[in-house]
C-alpha cells in the first residue's frame, strides 16, 4: 500500500471514530438533559411548599389572635400520596382553624375529579373549608357536578359574596370573588381587574 493512500486511508478512519464519538456524547448529553427536566417537572408537581405568612392589622379583633389560615392554590390534580396523604398531613400539621381553597384544585386538560375529592373530603375532617374558583373550573364543562360534590362534602363555595367568621364575641369577613373566566373566558387582565374591582364595591 503506497504511504499516501495509507494516510488518506488511516484520516478517514480517524474522523469517523472522532464523529461517532460526538455523536455519542450528543445523545448521551440529551439524554442527560431530559432526565433532569423530567426529575425538575416531577418535583414540581408533587412537592409540597409552604409559605408562613404573618398579618397585623389594628382592624382585625384581639379575639383573632394566633387565628390560622392555611390556604391551598392550584393544585392541578397534583397526586401527593395516596388518598393525598402527603398534601393532608401538612395541612394538619399547620392546625389551621380555616382552610381556603383558592382556585385551580382541578386541571381543565386533564381533570380528574375523584383525586380532587379525595382532598376536598379529608380537608373538611381538618377545618371549615372555604372555596373561590379559578380559571380552570371555568374551562371545565362538569363545573356544575364539581361544585355539588363539593358542597355535598362540606364546602363553602363563595361566589361573589362574604362568610361570616366568629371568634370570642368578635367576627370577621371572608370574601370570595368568581373567577373573571366565567365572565370573560379571553378577558384582558386589565378587563378582569376591572371586573374583580367592581365585584367588591
Amino acid at each position: 500500500m503506497r504511504r499516501r493512500t495509507f494516510l488518506r486511508k488511516s484520516c478517514g478512519a480517524l474522523f469517523s471514530f472522532h464523529k461517532a464519538d460526538h455523536r455519542r456524547r450528543a445523545m448521551v448529553l440529551w439524554i442527560f438533559l431530559l432526565s433532569v427536566l423530567f426529575l425538575w417537572l416531577y418535583w414540581g408537581n408533587t412537592s409540597i411548599r409552604t409559605t408562613q405568612v404573618g398579618i397585623a392589622d389594628k382592624k382585625i379583633p384581639a379575639s383573632f389572635s394566633g387565628f390560622r389560615i392555611v390556604q391551598i392554590s392550584d393544585l392541578h390534580n397534583a397526586e401527593f400520596g395516596k388518598h393525598q396523604g402527603r398534601l393532608l398531613k401538612a395541612v394538619r400539621d399547620a392546625s389551621p382553624d380555616l382552610i381556603a381553597v383558592t382556585g385551580d384544585l382541578i386541571d381543565s386538560r386533564h381533570t380528574n375529579l375523584e383525586e380532587a375529592m379525595e382532598f376536598v373530603r379529608g380537608a373538611v375532617r381538618i377545618a371549615p373549608v372555604y372555596y373561590v374558583t379559578g380559571n380552570h373550573e371555568a374551562r371545565l364543562g362538569r363545573y356544575a357536578f364539581f361544585k355539588n360534590k363539593m358542597e355535598e362534602a362540606g364546602v363553602s363555595i363563595l361566589k361573589n359574596t362574604g362568610a361570616t367568621i366568629s371568634r370570642g364575641g368578635s367576627c370577621i369577613r371572608l370574601l370570595g370573588l368568581e373567577d373573571p373566566a366565567f365572565s370573560k373566558p379571553h378577558g384582558t387582565n386589565a378587563e378582569n381587574a376591572a371586573l374583580l374591582d367592581a365585584r367588591l364595591k
